[in-house]
């Protein structure tokens, strides 16, 4: 499934589990943690910076879905307007958490 992720950027939606292969965007991880850290950074700001972490727009997308059945929800943009920074934290704790997991089960 093919999801759009915002004005030019198109990813292929997968079911959000985590692969050796993400762990590739660890710095993308910290680029967006010191962007939720500034009081000036506003939602597209955030949105591209979570564009540039498939996984995470991948949960991103399906938290909003979840939470919204009656709403066509297409892009990052869009669930995060409605998750808002709360629903996007939770997410992205939970996603470095599981690839701590495997990256300590691949180091092993």
């Amino acid at each position: 499934m093919t999801q759009s992720l915002g004005p030019s950027v198109r990813r292929t939606v997968g079911d959000g589990g985590v692969r050796p292969e993400d762990l590739v965007y660890i710095d993308s991880f910290l680029e967006l943690l010191h962007c939720l850290n500034d009081p000036f950074a506003g939602g597209p700001k955030i949105s591209q910076h979570v564009a540039k972490i498939p996984v995470l727009c991948t949960r991103v997308i399906q938290r909003a879905r979840r939470r919204s059945r009656r709403r066509q929800i297409d892009t990052v943009e869009q669930a995060l307007a409605l998750i808002g920074n709360g629903g996007l934290e939770t997410e992205l704790f939970q996603l470095l958490e599981e690839l701590t997991i495997l990256k300590a089960e691949l180091g092993a």
